[in-house]
């Protein structure tokens, strides 16, 4: 059964937005790389057969998501790889440590939904709230 991180779209002209909320900044992390390949893939299967470890810098929480989507992102649109399995092993302020596995892209396995250019800054945002943590995203497609 395929688990996907629940994520509310945001009504953008043009454009995808989201927002998910998560109980911990790791989590919140993790899911949104996984919103972002459900956006793209939806319910394309993906084996863990590559591994990625990626390091991400940023000057505050919401640059190092920007940073990180973009990660994500380029993992598809630069190396024809699919988001397979996330995990986050810290994260902080400013720097985020993950280990993601990844499989090859495979158009007879993989059907993309929609072709996302770009992760903005344009109404970027992570914030801590009652319970837990949320975040906004703005994609160009």
């Amino acid at each position: 059964m395929r688990k996907v991180p629940e994520y509310t779209l945001i009504d953008h002209t043009a454009d995808y937005g989201l927002t998910l909320c998560a109980k911990t900044p790791g989590e919140l992390y993790k899911n949104a790389a996984l919103a972002l390949k459900d956006l793209m893939l939806g319910a394309s299967p993906a084996e863990p057969e590559i591994e990625h470890r990626i390091r991400v810098a940023g000057l505050d929480r919401t640059d190092l998501l920007i940073n990180w989507l973009r990660e994500i992102l380029f993992l598809f649109a630069g190396d024809g790889e699919v988001l397979a399995r996330v995990r986050v092993e810290s994260v902080g302020e400013t720097s985020l440590s993950a280990l993601v596995h990844t499989e090859a892209y495979n158009p007879q396995r993989h059907e993309v939904l929609e072709e996302i250019k770009a992760v903005t800054y344009h109404q970027a945002r992570v914030r801590e709230i009652v319970g837990g943590w949320e975040c906004s995203v703005i994609f160009d497609v």
